[in-house]
């Protein structure tokens, strides 16, 4: 998968979210690209590790991980603002430095986000991807 399919992928999507990318913390979507703030990081980073430890048997468990994933998204949906075509232009720009490993992991990332999306029965996701 190449820059573009990772790049149409990103802004095409309903949802905009927390990627790491090359160790740097971004808020990406259709019509935003944000370096990510400490609190932000903290935040995700508390997401991940739990997202890890997932059970998706566990009404618990993912009850859990769906109230932090709601949690990003009202975090990032403050910022949801900026221009469309400069967010293209900017993600485009830094996806044309990363490796193809990179764009591995962005698009595993983004598959982790359709899982919860799975769980919360948001399923027409998939049809705006």
């Amino acid at each position: 998968m190449g820059e573009y399919e990772i790049l149409k992928i990103l802004i095409n999507s309903k949802y905009s979210f927390i990627y790491e990318i090359n160790s740097n913390y971004y808020i990406i979507g259709s019509n935003i690209f944000k370096k990510c703030l400490k609190n932000e990081i903290d935040i995700y980073n508390k997401f991940r590790t739990e997202l890890s430890k997932l059970n998706f048997f566990d009404k618990n468990s993912t009850k859990s991980i769906i109230e932090q994933f709601d949690n990003i998204c009202s975090i990032i949906n403050v910022y949801d603002d900026q221009d469309e075509n400069e967010v293209k232009k900017e993600i485009f720009n830094l996806l044309k430095t990363i490796s193809k490993d990179e764009l591995y992991k962005i698009n595993e990332q983004r598959e982790n986000i359709n899982k919860i999306l799975d769980f919360k029965g948001e399923r027409f996701y998939k049809y705006n991807n």
